[in-house]
């Protein structure tokens, strides 16, 4: 049985979630990378590694109103 990796199976390969990957910048979508250079954040090379501590979990929009009756016991 295989494990569950931290953000899911299905993270498509990126060089901004590389290991090697030292700079990325998000306005750009570029990534420098020790061993290609210079290379868009959507590039990957054979040498790709992913690294979880790379990502950036999605932000939650979900917003509720509690009313102070939900907590009385």
């Amino acid at each position: 049985m295989s494990a569950q990796k931290l953000f899911g199976n299905r993270v498509t390969p990126a060089c901004k979630y590389c290991r090697h990957n030292l700079k990325y910048i998000e306005k750009d979508d570029t990534c420098f990378c020790p061993k290609k250079g210079v290379v868009a954040g959507g590039y990957k090379c054979r040498a790709y590694i992913y690294d979880p501590l790379k990502r950036s979990p999605r932000k939650t929009t979900e917003k509720r109103d509690y009313k102070e009756e939900e907590f009385a016991l």
